[in-house]
């Protein structure tokens, strides 16, 4: 009976001592984060939480809690200044890239030179020409005019007419050609009369044309004409 008592005895110190081991206190100096009066966590003004350092009393079990859960906090709260920090970057990069140039003003198109337009050629239609021919006061003569004209395109030139004329005082002759298209070349010839401007063209045009012309005759014959 004596050995049973003492037994018990002897388990009851052993059990006493293994429960005093188990909650055995630290003294642990922990950092505690600084909260606000909404028991919001306080960061400074790069984003970290302001902490105080608190000398606590605690066993080995809640201390380690205790600065898991801390860190854990600032782990998470590092991780979310990243974030921001890396979100604020693609933004700059995504203007950029909108902005072409990284600007921040709209980049404006490129203007183009205006071409100034090419004048349209003049439409060739078929129609009258009037010439109008003065014949300036020349030494009396005896004499033939001639007048030849040439349609563009056409190789030959064809006799629009010949009449005798009698010079020794100015006068006007018209002629007409009818329904002709692009432009149109004379030659008029004085018979024993040198003629600077005998050749001469009348421009291409879309409707009904005069033209006037008063020749400029060289050196005069000499009366009673050629030998």
């Amino acid at each position: 009976m004596k050995k049973i008592i003492a037994v018990l005895i002897v388990l009851s110190i052993v059990l006493a001592f293994a429960g005093c081991k188990s909650k055995q206190y630290d003294e642990t100096v922990v950092t505690i984060p600084v909260t606000d009066e909404n028991g919001e966590n306080v960061t400074d003004e790069n984003g970290n939480v302001v902490t105080e350092i608190s000398t606590e009393a605690q066993n080995n079990s809640e201390s380690s809690k205790a600065d898991d859960k801390q860190q854990s906090s600032a782990d998470n709260k590092n991780n979310t200044s990243k974030a921001s920090s890396g979100g604020g970057n693609n933004n700059s990069t995504t203007k950029k890239d909108n902005n072409g140039s990284g600007g921040n003003a709209t980049a404006k198109p490129t203007e183009k030179p205006t071409a100034k337009p090419t004048e349209a050629p003049t439409k060739s239609k078929k129609r009258d020409i009037k010439l109008i021919v003065n014949v300036p006061t020349y030494t009396p003569l005896d004499t033939v005019m001639t007048v030849k004209y040439r349609v563009e395109g056409d190789k030959q030139f064809k006799e629009l007419k010949k009449e005798d004329v009698k010079l020794g005082e100015a006068f006007t002759k018209e002629y007409d050609i009818k329904n002709v298209k692009g432009a149109v070349e004379f030659i008029i010839t004085i018979d024993k009369v040198d003629i600077k401007n005998s050749n001469f063209t009348v421009e291409a045009s879309d409707r009904d044309q005069t033209h006037e012309i008063t020749l400029v005759t060289g050196i005069e014959v000499m009366e009673g004409g050629w030998d």
